[in-house]
Parts: C-alpha cells; sequence; structure tokens
C-alpha cells in the first residue's frame, strides 16, 4: 500500500522527456526548466521566474543564457519584462489565490 510522503511537490509528467520542446531545447535546458518548476512551486510565484531569480535557479549550470534562449524558443517559457513564465505552469498547478 502506497504511504504520503510530507512535503511540497511540483507534478511532472513522466513522459515529459518524450516532449519535442524538451529534446530540442536540450539538456542543460530542460534541467533548467525542471528547476524551474521546483522554484515556482516552493516560491509560489504562479510559474513566474523573476529575473533577478535566475541566478538561484542556473546555480552551476553552464550556458544558461543559451538555455533560456532555447526555452523561449521553444514555447516552454514566455520571457515578459520581469522574467520568464512557465507556459504550462497553470495546466499542471492551481495558483496561488486558487
Amino acid at each position: 500500500m502506497a504511504s504520503r510522503t510530507p512535503g511540497l511537490y511540483v507534478p511532472l509528467d513522466v513522459n515529459y522527456a518524450r516532449d519535442p520542446r524538451i529534446r530540442l531545447a536540450g539538456p542543460n535546458a530542460e534541467l533548467l526548466y525542471i528547476r524551474g518548476l521546483a522554484y515556482a512551486k516552493q516560491s509560489g510565484t504562479d510559474g513566474a521566474i523573476p529575473r533577478y531569480d535566475l541566478p538561484i535557479v542556473s546555480v552551476g549550470l553552464k550556458g544558461v543564457k543559451t538555455a533560456v534562449a532555447m526555452l523561449v524558443h521553444h514555447g516552454l517559457w514566455e520571457e515578459f519584462p520581469e522574467g520568464w513564465l512557465i507556459r504550462s505552469w497553470q495546466k499542471w498547478n492551481l495558483t496561488q489565490q486558487q
């Protein structure tokens, strides 16, 4: 019988790696995307990643500017003046207001 594990979790579809957008964006962008999901859930930003926190989300990664550009190019993140929005966030997560 399964038991519940305490903690805060972000949904990740087990088929995410088959998404052509993820594959085309590349491995660095894939890791940044997953870290972005965790960041947004933990921070309660409704899928937003502020520019000022990108260094926290991307700590230790190389080619961050390229990874961000690939996420935007392939429609996984949407750029806005203050940062980026994970485009499918509300498909899989409740908003803070909900």
